[in-house]
Order: structure tokens, then C-alpha cells, then sequence
């Protein structure tokens, strides 16, 4: 490792102890938020505290609007694994047990030559970026994320010490922003925000398609359809960036049946997979009474099911689906 890059993760992990010794997660709710307006960084940065019962000690960082508005639909949604993988975008530093990190942050550790003991000592790093799988930190994230933590430190510190009275219970964030003017660093409470929750749309601009798949006949079936995350990790090459096997799937709401399922690849232009695997069941089969999706695909079904008087009807939790993947994942299937 060159000099540059190890004194980088050495100011990475001084900072982590230093946010060790405050013991946030002992006093504080994921729901908690501190905000970063950081200099240079167009979005705020959303950080969340982890581990007031006990379990999966850290600190998750939503740093951008997509990052911001996965983290409010987790908080507001009761969300089954693996279906919260669509929505975890963030830095993670984790204080672990030795058994959680891999040989890489174990020799990390080790080059840099701190020593941990204790089931939630050990601290590693992982970047969550739907939809690969949790990684390592690049030199760049390493720095991004020193920025983040150094700041949310000095923003803890006054929360914790008692200087700074913020009221998370009745709906305050605590701010943390720089000041151009007087060149000083300032913290306060505000009221909570959140950006407005919007996912992309898409618009059927072909009106000879549009033509005739309203000539379909229209049947009294309703059907579900997805793009589900299996939570099994894949890679197409050698070497290359793991991610999470994902399926667009059809099935039959009330008959409990998968009607068919496409492969999701990171390469695809899965909105464009997801709305040719619609419109080919009702090229197939005729036009459904009612299409049920999660918010984030029904957005993409808006415009199609309105223009071929289909119902749509938002569900974050397609029964048939969902139970669909959760076979996948208590054994094998084929």
C-alpha cells in the first residue's frame, strides 16, 4: 500500500475510535439523524446510527438523493430481506466481531497496526450500491468518508456533551454546516427532512403498440409483477464486481403461480427488461383486470396501464412474489 493511500485509512480509523469513545448507538435510534452540509458536496449527507439493542453496531451514510429517498422507504416500510437490498445505498462503518470481516480488512487492520478484541470491536467499512453486493472502499471513498466522519464527530460531540439540545422525538435533525462568511462550522437542530420520494416514470410513446394491445381481449385476472432480489450474490466474469442475482417476475395473483421470470443483469437497461416482460404477457395472454407492483415499478406501469384501462394497484408486498423468494432462498428450486 503507498504511503498516501495508508495514512488516509489510518485518519479514517482514528476518527471511527474517536466515534467509539461517544458511544452514539448506546443512547441514540437509527431514526436519529444527523445531517452533513458538507463543502464542495451538492447533497447532504443523511448519517444513522445502528445498534441500540445490541446488534449490528455502526454508522450508515446516505450521501446522495437516491441513497436518501432508500433510507425513508426502509424507515417507512416494513420491508422483507431480500427486498431491502433494493433500497440500502450508503457507506457503513461497522464495529463487529472478528468472525464479520474479511481477510482484506483483517490485513488492513493489521498493516495499519491497530489491535481489536471484543465482539464489537472490529471496525471495517463497506460501500452499499444497489445492486451489487457490499465493497470495499475505493481510495476516493476512503477520503469521502474521512470528510463524513470527521464531521459527524464534532456534530456528535455537541449533541452528546449536552451543548446542543436537539429534539429527535418531536422531529429534529441535528445540522451540521459550514458558514462561508465567518469560515466557522456550525451546529444546530432543524425540523426533519426528507427529499420527496419520486421514481422514475416511464411514457408508451408507440401508438401503434398502444393500438393494439388495447384490442386484447380483457380478462379477469390480476396479475403481479417485480423486479425481486434474490440476496444471492453473482458475477459475470472472473474477477469481477459481485452483485445480486434479480428476476423480473410475472405471477398470478390469485392462483399463487409464477407465470414467468427474466434475468437481471447489471448490464441490462432493466426498465426497459421489466416494461418488454409486461407487455409480453398481455401480448400472450390479453389485457389483466388489475396489475399489482411496488411503488417504484408502478411508476414505470402509470402510464401503460392507464392508456389500457388496467387497474394499478400499489403493494410493497406482492404475495406471490414474495413467497416466490423466499423459497428461492430456503432451498433449491430446480
Amino acid at each position: 500500500m503507498e504511503k498516501e493511500e495508508r495514512s488516509s485509512w489510518s485518519k479514517l480509523y482514528d476518527v471511527a475510535l474517536k466515534i467509539q469513545a461517544l458511544k452514539p448507538w448506546e443512547s441514540m435510534y437509527n431514526s436519529d439523524l444527523i445531517c452533513l452540509l458538507l463543502p464542495g458536496h451538492e447533497a447532504p449527507v443523511y448519517c444513522s446510527i445502528m445498534g441500540i439493542a445490541g446488534e449490528c453496531i455502526g454508522i450508515a451514510m446516505y450521501y446522495d438523493l437516491e441513497a436518501q429517498i432508500g433510507f425513508q422507504k426502509q424507515l417507512s416500510t416494513e420491508m422483507t430481506y431480500p427486498s431491502m437490498l433494493d433500497y440500502n445505498k450508503c457507506f457503513v462503518c461497522y464495529w463487529g466481531a472478528r468472525d464479520e470481516i474479511s481477510n482484506k480488512d483483517y490485513a488492513l487492520i493489521k498493516e495499519l497496526g491497530f489491535k481489536f478484541r471484543g465482539k464489537t470491536s472490529w471496525i471495517y467499512f463497506r460501500h452499499m450500491e444497489p445492486p451489487y453486493c457490499p465493497s470495499e472502499l475505493t481510495p476516493n471513498d476512503v477520503d469521502f468518508v474521512f470528510d463524513i466522519m470527521s464531521n459527524l464527530y464534532m456534530a456528535l460531540g455537541s449533541y452528546l456533551t449536552g451543548a446542543l439540545h436537539v429534539d429527535f422525538e418531536s422531529g429534529q435533525m441535528l445540522v451540521r454546516s459550514y458558514d462561508d462568511d465567518s469560515k466557522l462550522w456550525y451546529n444546530q437542530p432543524t425540523d426533519l427532512m426528507f427529499p420527496e420520494i419520486k421514481y422514475p416514470t416511464a411514457a408508451i410513446r408507440d401508438d401503434l403498440l398502444i393500438a393494439r394491445l388495447k384490442k386484447m381481449k380483457k380478462s379477469n385476472i390480476t396479475i403481479e409483477a417485480d423486479i425481486a432480489n434474490t440476496g444471492q450474490a453473482v458475477s459475470e466474469k472472473k474477477g469481477g464486481r459481485a452483485y445480486f442475482y434479480r428476476l423480473v417476475i410475472i405471477a398470478a395473483h390469485d392462483a399463487g403461480l409464477v407465470i414467468s421470470f427474466d434475468d437481471v443483469s447489471v448490464n441490462d437497461d432493466e426498465i426497459d427488461l421489466f416494461l418488454r416482460n409486461v407487455i409480453g404477457f398481455i401480448e400472450s395472454n390479453g389485457r389483466p383486470r388489475q396489475i399489482i407492483a411496488r411503488e417504484r415499478y408502478a411508476a414505470l406501469l402509470d402510464d401503460l396501464c392507464s392508456k389500457l384501462d388496467i387497474e394499478l394497484v400499489v403493494d410493497e408486498h406482492p404475495d406471490v412474489i414474495e413467497d416466490f423468494i423466499q423459497t428461492m432462498l430456503n432451498g433449491p428450486m430446480f
